[in-house]
C-alpha cells in the first residue's frame, strides 16, 4: 500500500510547486532591479547633458573672456574710453565662466555616486536571504515556509527616482 497525501499531492509536486514559487520570486525581483537600474540609468544620463551643456557654456565664455582681454590689450594703444567697454565685456564673460566653473565643481563633488540606490538595494536584499536561510537552519524550517515571505518593501524602487 502507497503512503499517499490526502490532498492528492506527492513530495514531487509539493517540490515542482515550490521551485515555481522560487522562480516566480526570482524573477519579481529581478524585474523590479532591472527597473531600478533602468531609471537610475536615466537620471546619471541626464546628469551628464547637464554637465556637458555646462560645460559647453564654460568653454564658451572662457574663450570669449580670453578675445576681449586680446583685445583690451590691443585696445590699450587707442585714445579714448574704448577700454573701460572692452575691460567691461571681458569682465563679464570672465565672470560667467568662473561662476559656471564653481557650478559644475560642486555638480560634481555633491551628486550621489552612480547607481548608488541600486547597490544599496541588493546589499539589502543579500542581507535579507541571508538572514532567511540562518533563520532556517536555526529553526529547521521547511523551504516553504522560508519562501512564503516576501522581499522586503525596500527592495522597491525609491519614490524620488520614478
Amino acid at each position: 500500500m502507497t503512503n499517499m497525501d490526502p490532498s492528492g499531492s506527492g513530495p514531487a509536486e509539493r517540490l515542482l510547486r515550490l521551485g515555481e514559487r522560487l522562480l516566480s520570486l526570482l524573477v519579481e525581483a529581478g524585474r523590479t532591479r532591472a527597473e531600478l537600474v533602468v531609471a537610475e540609468f536615466a537620471i546619471e544620463k541626464l546628469r551628464l547633458v547637464q554637465l556637458l551643456a555646462m560645460g559647453l557654456v564654460f568653454a564658451l565664455c572662457t574663450l570669449l573672456g580670453l578675445a576681449f582681454g586680446s583685445m583690451l590689450i590691443i585696445a590699450c594703444f587707442w585714445d579714448t574710453h574704448r577700454l573701460v567697454a572692452i575691460a567691461l565685456v571681458a569682465l563679464v564673460y570672465a565672470v560667467i565662466a568662473l561662476f559656471m566653473a564653481i557650478m559644475m565643481m560642486r555638480r560634481l563633488k555633491g551628486g550621489p555616486p552612480a547607481f548608488v540606490h541600486s547597490l544599496d538595494t541588493f546589499r539589502r536584499d543579500y542581507a535579507a536571504m541571508q538572514g532567511r536561510l540562518r533563520r532556517a537552519k536555526s529553526q529547521s524550517d521547511s523551504p516553504a515556509d522560508i519562501m512564503s515571505d516576501e522581499f522586503p518593501e525596500s527592495s522597491q524602487p525609491p519614490r524620488d527616482l520614478l
